[in-house]
């Protein structure tokens, strides 16, 4: 609004005038949010798949979406935060569905402080706020949502006032939430993750890190935003997978409307992300990195790999165009089993693939379904042998019959017919009610499995780096079937 010829600043004022202010936005928002429902926000992101949420309880804008008790000398009285107690409310949901709740908090900028507007790379670090009174009131706000939710996720963006005191701030937040996590925006070296923006990695990191991105490109609900604009349904999949092989975590940003409606382009999104999910969870919640992230079909197909105790999960990110599968450099020992993850005909959540190994190739069935074929194939070189797992059709059962037994590989493997997705892993959703939602993956104590921040069966601590994280996604396939196949295999041999 405030760059010279930008086309926010000319829609602006064509709509609201030259001289209208921003915060003369906040009677019409506090109008809106008496519509909001936190119950049945909270179950949008139960249902896709979250298990926690991060909600941004203020931004750059400086408006708080709690009844704060420290005023706000830059702002008239009555524009300085939300009637109603968002944070407070939506906790409260958030609770109720079994999730976590995390707080964003806007600590490096805030307009009514410094007003910028950034022009230049300079003026990241010029605006700012560094004044003792900012320092006091960013402290104030900190310690109110220690004090008053006590969050799971104390999540700071930007930078933290000098003038403040974040090491007291991090030390009264542990020990009034012992098993908290902290990102790493802070302006000082502590953190439990690290937290790049729109970025993924080229390999695993030893440490828990958590990419940061909207649906679109804005945090928060952009009207300009549709379709074109905004991630694909099996491109967030995709990346979810990626991130998540590689010991990374997504947060994923959804911008509701001013009545806390999320728009139909990202609701999709999370329905889509949350039925393939629901498929396909076993092979998402729980897991952690495996010995190496990435591999390849004989196709060409990306693969990427993920690990759960003894399991291996192999997702493929996109397309077979034929009933066989061949997993290159990939060695499965004797005695492995095969399952199919999911059944959308009769709800069976896994399917053995009954496998014997004949010489040097191991042949399975599907139930009734198509028949499975596994092999390994010694090609020698420095690949090693692959796998081979060919989906055709025995014709009847009896032939199938005669290749129970050994080599038992699990596959998850999902074939679409319509739209289907799991959950996110122990990843929680982080709606913005006024600007940014939140979609977020971390695991915490008490889970069976980690979301983003929790390994299986670990506690989660200050020293994040300790915990595994499992997300895994896929991709959607409308109106297709056997989009992706998520293969998961048991006791492989490494």
């Amino acid at each position: 609004m405030r760059l010279d010829g930008s086309p926010t600043q000319a829609y602006h004022r064509e709509h609201y005038g030259a001289d209208y202010d921003y915060s003369n936005f906040a009677p019409t928002f506090d109008r809106e949010i008496q519509k909001w429902n936190p119950d049945a926000m909270a179950k949008i992101f139960h249902d896709a798949g979250a298990k926690y949420v991060v909600l941004t309880t203020k931004h750059h804008d400086g408006f708080t979406l709690w009844p704060s008790s420290t005023a706000n000398s830059k702002l008239p009285s009555d524009r300085q935060h939300a009637t109603r107690d968002l944070v407070g409310e939506l906790t409260a949901s958030v609770k109720k569905q079994g999730l976590r709740m995390g707080l964003y908090y806007s600590g490096g900028y805030d307009w009514t402080f410094v007003p910028g507007p950034i022009r230049v790379a300079a003026d990241y670090q010029a605006v700012k706020p560094q004044t003792d009174a900012y320092g006091k009131y960013a402290d104030a706000h900190m310690r109110e949502l220690i004090q008053r939710y006590h969050p799971a996720v104390l999540w700071n963006d930007i930078d933290y006032p000098k003038s403040g005191h974040p090491l007291d701030i991090m030390a009264e937040y542990y020990n009034a939430v012992p098993d908290g996590v902290i990102d790493d925006r802070f302006g000082v070296k502590h953190s439990d993750f690290q937290s790049p923006e729109y970025e993924t990695l080229d390999k695993i990191s030893p440490t828990k890190w958590e990419e940061c991105r909207g649906l679109g490109r804005s945090f928060g609900y952009n009207r300009a935003e549709g379709e074109a604009e905004t991630i694909a349904p099996a491109d967030l999949i995709y990346l979810l997978v990626d991130i998540v092989s590689k010991n990374g975590n997504l947060l994923l940003d959804v911008g509701p409307e001013a009545n806390g409606t999320i728009p139909p382009v990202q609701l999709t999104r999370l329905q889509a992300l949350g039925a393939w999910l629901h498929q396909n969870g076993e092979a998402i919640y729980g897991t952690h990195p495996w010995e190496r992230a990435t591999g390849e079909t004989s196709e060409g197909l990306h693969l990427r790999f993920t690990q759960k105790d003894s399991a291996v999960c192999a997702t493929i990110l996109g397309q077979p165009k034929s009933a066989t599968i061949t997993i290159k450099s990939f060695t499965p020992k004797p005695g492995t089993q095969i399952f199919l993850l999911g059944s959308l005909q009769d709800g069976v959540d896994r399917f053995p693939i009954n496998a014997r190994a004949l010489h040097s190739y191991l042949r399975a069935t599907f139930r009734k379904q198509p028949f499975a074929q596994a092999q390994q194939l010694s090609r020698g070189g420095a690949e090693g042998p692959h796998l081979l797992l060919d989906f055709s059709i025995f014709p009847n059962d009896q032939q199938a019959g005669h290749h129970r037994g050994l080599m038992h590989i699990e596959s998850t493997t999902t074939f679409y017919q319509g739209l289907h997705a799991t959950s996110l892993m122990e990843a929680i959703a982080a709606p913005q009610v006024c600007y940014r939602h939140c979609y977020t993956s971390f695991p915490f104590p008490g889970a069976t499995n980690g979301g983003t921040f929790t390994g299986a069966g670990q506690s989660l601590t200050r020293d994040l780096c300790r915990h595994r994280v499992s997300a895994d996604l896929q991709a959607i396939v409308p109106q297709r079937f056997l989009y992706h196949r998520l293969t998961r295999l048991l006791d492989v041999a490494r």
